[in-house]
């Protein structure tokens, strides 16, 4: 175990450090961006909020007939080109179309005030979720200096919503199994994070938060129906499912050297497309198994989120920076409740980093950093298993 005092110096270090980059990243992220134009440019040309420009246009289209439309690239790039303008390098759309009902607010408003919304939405809800976590509001600012924060932010993601939802479905779980639920079923609208939810739920006999988790998404799906018509879902899965897997079976598009996951790591080696995906698939299979085997007992609430939150990372092929940054918060919990020994310690400052250490070794296409997460998932069984041994030892000696 690390001495006394040193997890939270571990994670004041952390911060200090990802706060340092942040810093350093935000400065040359500014300095680099057109702010004249109508949507801000970067360096790569593409709009300030990458990722938040596909969001906004989706929910622009909530509002007009057939969005669905929009999951043939060459359509989307065409709407594209025509609201932001000719040069705009190609982009394309796969979400579920759930997301029209989650993107139609922000469609109706401006894109710089939409993303600023977006921005400082995102922020409340993960401040929330860590300080509830962390128990303490200083604690709980760290999490916003960690490299998967820094790249969602970059790019209008997703990830501080969906650590929000993850982690107020986890600490609701007992007191109020139905609100949990309808957390877990949110997160349909970006299904790659939340992939071991059901085993999770099952394991540990979560039917009543099972239930509600599964009504929130087929209600999502519904009303998509009920919106926009049942063509809205076959296009998604006839054009657009198709679409996000052009991204993993092209490894020369730029987004794969950036993916932590087992698959992409192996494919960009040299693995086949069908060869990556079976080591993947076993690896998901066996993050599943040690999933259910964990929750499936009683066990320190911290080490298991952990040992969840890794399991999930490893176990899909398609997965970004900024979806790791779940793991990076609870990487912080561990080390606030000084549960993490020498080898923890060190996958936890490995997990904090993993969107670098996958940007700096995907760029010459070295694999490694897609065990990390497995790594972590391992040491976390190991470690309440130890934490176990030790409460029945006390038990046994103290009658």
């Amino acid at each position: 175990m690390s001495s006394a005092g040193s997890p939270r110096r571990t994670a004041k270090t952390l911060a200090l450090l990802g706060a340092l980059a942040t810093l350093a990243f935000a400065i040359a992220f500014y300095r680099a961006t057109d702010w004249t134009a109508q949507f801000p440019r970067d360096a790569t040309t593409l709009a300030a909020g990458r990722d938040f420009l596909n969001f906004w246009m989706v929910g622009r289209a909530a509002y007009a007939p057939d969005p669905g439309r929009y999951y043939d690239p060459a359509t989307y790039n065409r709407a594209l080109t025509g609201t932001v303008g000719q040069g705009y390098p190609p982009q394309s759309w796969s979400y579920p179309p759930t997301l029209l009902i989650a993107a139609a607010p922000f469609g109706l408003l401006p894109y710089r005030l939409a993303l600023a919304l977006w921005t400082l939405l995102g922020g409340a809800a993960l401040f929330a979720a860590a300080r509830q976590i962390l128990r303490d509001r200083g604690s709980a600012v760290f999490v916003f200096a960690a490299p998967a924060a820094l790249f969602a932010l970059m790019s209008g993601q997703w990830s501080f919503f969906t650590t929000a939802l993850l982690f107020g479905g986890l600490a609701l779980l007992e007191k109020r199994p139905v609100v949990a639920g309808i957390l877990f079923g949110l997160l349909s609208l970006k299904p790659q994070v939340a992939l071991l939810v059901p085993v999770l739920l099952i394991a540990g006999r979560h039917w009543r938060t099972l239930a509600s988790a599964a009504a929130t998404a087929a209600a999502l799906a519904g009303l998509t129906v009920a919106l926009y018509g049942i063509e809205v879902w076959r296009d998604y899965i006839a054009i657009g499912i198709p679409a996000q897997n052009t991204v993993l079976v092209h490894t020369e598009i730029l987004a794969t050297q950036a993916m932590p996951t087992v698959f992409m790591n192996l494919h960009r080696i040299g693995f086949g497309y069908g060869a990556a995906m079976a080591v993947q698939i076993a690896v998901a299979l066996a993050a599943a198994v040690c999933v259910y085997r964990m929750w499936r007992r009683p066990g320190d609430p911290a080490v298991k989120t952990t040992q969840f939150l890794a399991a999930s990372v490893a176990a899909t092929p398609y997965l970004m920076p900024y979806d790791t940054l779940p793991l990076a918060l609870a990487g912080l919990w561990l080390l606030q409740r000084n549960l993490a020994d020498n080898r923890g310690d060190l996958l936890v400052k490995l997990a904090w980093w993993l969107p670098f250490v996958q940007m700096a070794l995907g760029r010459y296409s070295i694999p490694g950093a897609a065990l990390i997460a497995p790594a972590l998932m391992l040491w976390a069984m190991l470690r309440q298993n130890a934490m176990d041994v030790k409460q029945t030892a006390f038990r046994q000696q103290h009658p």
